[in-house]
């Protein structure tokens, strides 16, 4: 067994919620998106725990700042099927009379009854909107039938997908996708360590905080009393998610009900 030495010193991050609420007090800085947005890479991963929808707010209202710094070109976790390419087309075109029927990522499901997919549905409505009124385009990278295939077929599908794109010359890059994907957890086939290995410059920011309770970095929030708090810190090393992450933002925490959320939501649609 392996014993903590001087040279291998315990990470705050292991030592419980109460020293880790004391570190987050010492390292949160004001959110600053020129530097969660890196221009030294090819492509920027904001990472995101699908259903949480404060994230999609959060980059909603920064949709113009993000333009202003040079993003032009916004992929998500959807279908790249012909259908889905022709109606981000109309999307992207400012054309939103049949954006309802548009596959917009992860927990959407088109068409669907449950309050749940109501609500992920109309968040991300409004956040494509906010994306086409800052000059940002839209597009779906994942495997066509991205619900039903294996792991790796559909990690390979994104990797092409999103390799393809930066081949074309694009730059400006943001993918909003689920947050292991972004995570560089080692000996593991996730999308951001397949781009890296083959020369592909990557940035990542984890969104938590919003409408998520179970993440690592909430608890210690809440005992910080910065539960309320809008602030982001550096990763560091393999924490606080087991693998190296650029940088994590916290957003306030919010405990709101289903009726709640979707009140809010389908005013704003």
């Amino acid at each position: 067994m392996n014993l903590p030495s001087e040279e291998t010193p315990i990470s705050v991050w292991e030592q419980g919620d109460e020293a880790i609420a004391e570190h987050l007090r010492s390292v949160r800085k004001t959110v600053d998106y020129k530097l969660l947005v890196s221009q030294d890479s090819q492509i920027t991963f904001f990472g995101e725990r699908h259903g949480n929808t404060l994230i999609d707010r959060e980059i909603e209202s920064n949709a113009a700042q993000l333009r202003e710094l040079g993003v032009t070109t916004f992929l998500i976790e959807a279908p790249d099927t012909e259908e889905q390419r022709e109606l981000f087309t109309l999307i992207n075109r400012g054309d939103f009379s049949r954006i309802k029927e548009t596959d917009l990522g992860k927990l959407v499901e088109p068409g669907s009854v449950s309050s749940y997919t109501r609500i992920t549905q109309a968040s991300k409505i409004s956040l494509a909107k906010a994306l086409h009124q800052a000059g940002i385009e839209m597009i779906p990278v994942d495997h066509i039938a991205s619900r039903q295939v294996a792991y790796q077929t559909r990690q390979q599908a994104l990797r092409e997908n999103v390799e393809a794109i930066i081949g074309s010359g694009r730059s400006g890059i943001v993918s909003l996708i689920g947050q292991y994907h972004a995570i560089r957890r080692e000996r593991t086939n996730v999308l951001i360590n397949m781009l890296e290995k083959r020369g592909i410059s990557c940035h990542s920011a984890i969104f938590v905080g919003g409408l998520e309770e179970t993440e690592k970095v909430t608890e210690p929030a809440k005992l910080a009393k910065l539960d309320h708090e809008r602030f982001m810190f550096a990763g560091e090393g393999n924490y606080p998610f087991g693998g190296r992450v650029d940088w994590v933002v916290h957003l306030p925490q919010q405990n709101l009900t289903m009726t709640e959320r979707l009140k809010s939501l389908e005013e704003d649609v």
